[in-house]
């Protein structure tokens, strides 16, 4: 396979810096190829100091005066116009530049690693390259209808970047024209929002599980913890498709008409959709608290005692395992990725997103069964120690490999 090339595109940045982790896994890939002797060319925003791939094999955007000066202007621009879409003006940009720069050279196939660049997609297509685009996400357009679902409950403006008509269509577009889609994380809900989105089946790649979690890490630390009230926590970027408008409705209605024995930590930057919800309903909920950033996330995950997952939409995520490793039980959306490894009664629950019922109704039964909490979380403890991801990177070169035979 050494005489036949792969391009990989990936709208990001590759760093060797463990603590970025997408960039850090844009640049393991990237490095992996390369140490395999196959990688023709990389396409990137920019790139940090330490990586261990000569300058030759990366063609970084920011060392183009006129790419740089045009993100520079947009994050300006964004600073007076908040609605300003520049996520969506950087991703063309990259797009059009790179379909511009491509060049086949000895390459027979291209991995895309963000699915933003239909533009690069086509361009690779009248070269006769092959396609391999990874999938993140659920489908952009199962995404796009479950937040303006919560957009409409809520009454919020139409000015989020899932449901901007143009990016879903260039998201989609990319999937749609891409050879194959690789899916990050074993699971039928994300892979089921591709194939009723009109993704064929034999297009998709399904990972048993490439989510790797450093068990020796993320380990339970209880020895301080004291009786006192359960401690619910939830972990991420807080914004709509991670359902946090319907996780703080079922917190404030519990409070209103339970006096509960518990506190809920909500930990992450908030985007602000999700400001503007704590503040029109939110100022007087009781027990719950917004810590912002956190330095360390397991100290947080090891202050509390239950996680929830209330996405409306996520291919993982990565913080259940995290929260699950650190010996705490979880209560988990079922349009979450990982809600399919969970034994109900077991080491947690799962619950429909937008049944504030029964998410009220499994905070209540942790509280009333405190007692089961401790096994509970021994025994999600166990679940993610005894799942160990596959070898993602020897994966996705083997898949890529068994492309080059067709040639």
């Amino acid at each position: 396979m050494s005489d036949k090339k792969i391009i990989i595109v990936v709208f990001g940045y590759l760093s060797t810096k463990r603590g970025s982790s997408t960039d850090n896994f844009h640049y393991n890939i990237a490095k992996y190829f390369f140490d395999k002797g196959v990688l023709e060319k990389v396409y990137c925003i920019d790139y940090d100091n330490g990586v261990e791939i000569p300058d030759l094999y990366i063609e970084s955007l920011n060392k183009y005066f006129l790419v740089k000066f045009i993100y520079k202007l947009s994050q300006y621009i964004n600073l007076i116009f908040r609605n300003f879409p520049q996520r969506l003006i950087k991703e063309y940009i990259f797009d059009i530049f790179v379909s511009k720069r491509i060049k086949k050279g000895s390459a027979y196939l291209l991995l895309n690693l963000k699915a933003v660049v239909p533009h690069v997609i086509k361009k690779s297509k009248e070269l006769n390259l092959y396609v391999f685009t990874l999938a993140t996400i659920a489908h952009p357009n199962f995404n796009c209808n479950v937040v303006k679902k919560i957009q409409q409950k809520y009454n919020l403006p139409d000015r989020c970047i899932y449901t901007n008509k143009t990016r879903v269509k260039r998201v989609s577009d990319t999937f749609k024209d891409s050879d194959k889609v690789v899916l990050l994380v074993r699971s039928k809900f994300v892979f089921n929002t591709y194939v009723s989105n009109g993704i064929h089946e034999q297009d998709l790649i399904m990972l048993e599980n490439s989510i790797g979690i450093d068990t020796k890490i993320f380990v339970p630390n209880k020895k301080n913890k004291k009786p006192r009230e359960v401690i619910f926590m939830t972990l991420g970027h807080l914004n709509l498709i991670k359902g946090i408008p319907l996780l703080l409705q079922a917190w404030r209605e519990l409070n209103e008409t339970d006096n509960i024995d518990g506190r809920l930590v909500i930990a992450g930057r908030m985007d602000s959709d999700v400001k503007r919800i704590v503040k029109e309903y939110h100022k007087n909920t009781k027990k719950i608290e917004f810590t912002g950033f956190v330095e360390s996330t397991l100290d947080t995950y090891n202050n509390a005692d239950v996680f929830i997952a209330s996405s409306v939409s996520d291919s993982g995520p990565g913080t259940v395992m995290e929260a699950m490793a650190c010996g705490l039980p979880v209560i988990i959306s079922s349009h979450c990725g990982f809600a399919e490894y969970i034994d109900e009664g077991k080491d947690g629950f799962i619950y429909d997103p937008f049944d504030i019922a029964r998410l009220k109704m499994l905070i209540k039964w942790f509280i009333e069964n405190k007692s089961r909490i401790p096994q509970m979380g021994k025994n999600a403890r166990e679940k993610a120690v005894s799942l160990k991801p596959v070898d993602f990177l020897k994966y996705l070169f083997n898949a890529c490999s068994s492309y080059s035979a067709n040639i």
